[in-house]
């Protein structure tokens, strides 16, 4: 039986030095950090959550997660990817950054009031992505970029990249930064929106040493690239025998989880028959008859293995629970085609994602034939191994070193291994990007034209029956408004109001009817909801307001009417309501006591001036490359 070693020590720093020095560079940054740990003693791992813990913006729930075989490397874990976020500029919300930009503003006439105080407050950001970003247009994005468009896009000549490009972002210049190109030894520019867009987080890396975290963020994109083939693909992994990582402490968690709780543990080899690092466990609870399934990747077996473990029991309690899902009836039967897109966009966000049924099947698609990287020695030998990985799979690999707080922190970007998002169908992103063009309508509807409120609506509507990365949320666009309200608006109700607005009743009945059948109506003025309801299918039909009001009166009481015609018996009216934010016009907003976003920019530009003195430069990632074993 092939013998499998971790002889490199786990990690390049204990985990307490690492906490430690963490904590300094964020007391540096002037960011103040709360802790929440959970425990789970059956598999013996530990977790943990890592927030932004000051008043003025705990309550937006900025932070990170992390999880380990003992308390102190799951805290060291999360330490890590606040690292990671902070560097890479997504630890705060990247999309609402860009109204707050010199370039943005200066291109915004009508901003000049909001321009005025921040540039009073020194609030105005320098950048959006990094002070090195560069704007082109899509003609010239594809002229520098063909090759990566190709791999990202499937989009094989130009002419069709520009077309493409152009129906995604029409007149507006693409941010791209510079990457080091590992297999070209050349610095090039990349696409960085459309990288964020189609890879999200993947590849996003940081450690104790540069090495350490490049491991991190290659396996990372190996990892995604597996979960997507076998979701794309229907494969079948094969069981690797437990007998193979005898004598290790995570088999040794493994049979503690089973003597305590009677669920039981199969390794899956989720290599693809391509010598990937990657490892699938699957746990089923006979009691409850559910199962769950994680994949995880590293050169050493023993470290992948630990981290599907270690990912399941992650979390709170109802966390871990809700990645357990009940067995499939048929284990031959095909995913219908749109529920397991929306499944592997549910797992590759949260874990959350039902498996198709094809990994317990009994015909493997290929046969465990042994570990392509047995014995982890070194991370100097673990890096060559997965360099040289990549080049024989025939990809391009770029990095971009983003560590200007001295910690290491990389992103890896594998054109056509590292997206995961807008995956499906192409219309998905120019539709998703509809909606982008149109935020800052949002933002003021009070305010907002016929026309604009038009265009909002029909972008956020074509978006209904397309599994997207993200579903559009209303809450996730607002600036960082901690409104209960505004936290718990639906896309159906904001459509209902939409479509209103513009006199649209029919659609405006619609979307009404859904939000009454969605969870979110429970949570509030179910009375109110209904009344609103039968004036929406009464002014669909095109009844007299004399006779809304009369039978509404008979139904719901005269009080109840005279709240529904107060609130929406004139355009004007619909979004004069206190629950709807005017940016950028903060002396006229009715909900302005609970905005987070100017102190948000404040923690945001104190980040961007150490950013700017410290920018690493691309070039010196051919210091470690160079001395990497490429063959």
């Amino acid at each position: 039986m092939q013998k499998i070693e971790r002889r490199k020590a786990y990690k390049a720093s204990d985990p307490f030095s690492t906490i430690t020095r963490i904590r300094n560079i964020l007391a540096n940054c002037d960011l103040f950090a709360i802790e929440v740990h959970y425990s789970y003693p059956a598999p013996g791992v530990n977790c943990c959550r890592v927030l932004l813990g000051d008043s003025d913006v705990a309550n937006l729930n900025i932070g990170s997660n992390g999880k380990g075989l003992d308390p102190r490397y799951a805290l060291a874990s999360a330490y890590g990817e606040i690292l990671e976020r902070l560097q890479n500029s997504i630890l705060f919300p990247l999309r609402q950054l860009k109204f707050a930009t010199k370039r943005y503003l200066t291109n915004a006439p009508t901003m000049d009031v909001f321009r005025e105080r921040l540039e009073r407050e020194d609030l105005v950001l320098d950048f959006h992505y990094a002070p090195d970003e560069v704007y082109l247009d899509t003609h010239s994005l594809a002229e520098e970029c063909s090759d990566v468009l190709s791999a990202m896009l499937h989009i094989k000549d130009i002419a069709s990249q520009r077309e493409y490009l152009q129906g995604s972002f029409g007149q507006e210049a693409v941010g791209c930064l510079p990457y080091y190109s590992v297999f070209q030894s050349q610095v090039r520019l990349l696409p960085i929106k459309l990288i964020w867009n189609t890879c999200g987080t993947n590849g996003m890396c940081a450690g104790n040493t540069p090495k350490e975290a490049l491991i991190q963020g290659i396996s990372e994109v190996f990892e995604r690239f597996v979960i997507r083939c076998i979701y794309q693909q229907e494969i079948t992994p094969p069981t690797i025998p437990l007998e193979c990582f005898q004598n290790t402490v995570i088999l040794d968690r493994l049979k503690s989880l089973e003597e305590a709780t009677g669920i039981t543990a199969t390794i899956k080899d989720c290599s693809l028959n391509m010598g990937l690092p990657v490892l699938g466990l699957l746990l089923v609870n006979p009691k409850t008859n559910r199962y769950t399934f994680h994949v995880g990747a590293d050169p050493s077996p023993i470290t992948a293995l630990e981290r599907c473990l270690t990912e399941i029991y992650q979390g709170r309690p109802q966390d871990v629970e809700a990645r357990f899902h009940p067995m499939p009836v048929n284990f031959n039967e095909k995913s219908p085609d749109l529920s397991w897109r929306a499944a592997y966009y549910e797992t590759t966000s949260s874990g959350f994602g039902q498996w198709p049924s094809c990994i317990f099947s009994e015909t493997d698609t290929y046969s465990f034939t042994g570990f392509s990287n047995p014995i982890s020695y070194s991370d100097a030998n673990d890096l060559a191994y997965l360099v040289n990985k990549v080049k024989e799979l025939g990809r391009d690999l770029f990095i971009r070193d983003v560590s200007f707080l001295d910690f290491p922190a990389f992103q890896i970007y594998i054109p056509g291994m590292s997206e995961t998002d807008f995956i499906f169908e192409k219309t998905d992103f120019p539709n998703w990007m509809d909606i982008v063009r149109n935020h800052r309508t949002l933002l003021n509807l009070r305010q907002a034209t016929d026309d604009c409120v038009v265009n909002l609506a029909n972008a956020i509507s074509r978006t209904a029956g397309l599994t997207m990365p993200v579903s559009f949320e209303p809450r996730r666009w607002f600036l960082s408004n901690v409104h209960p309200e505004l936290q718990q608006l639906s896309k159906d109700y904001l459509l209902t109001m939409l479509y209103l607005r513009i006199g649209s009743y029919n659609e405006a009945a619609n979307y009404m009817d859904m939000f009454m059948q969605s969870e979110f109506s429970h949570n509030g003025p179910r009375l109110y909801y209904r009344a609103l309801h039968s004036y929406l299918q009464a002014k669909a039909n095109d009844l007299p307001e004399d006779k809304i009001k009369d039978m509404l009166n008979d139904l719901y009481g005269k009080a109840m009417v005279s709240r529904v015609f107060d609130s929406v018996g004139s355009p004007e009216k619909i979004f004069g309501q206190e629950l709807w934010p005017s940016c950028f016009d903060c002396d006229i907003c009715g909900i302005r006591s609970s905005c987070r976003y100017l102190n948000v920019l404040r923690r945001v530009k104190a980040i961007q001036r150490i950013q700017q003195a410290n920018l690493p430069d691309q070039r010196s990632l051919s210091d470690i490359f160079g001395l990497v074993d490429i063959k």
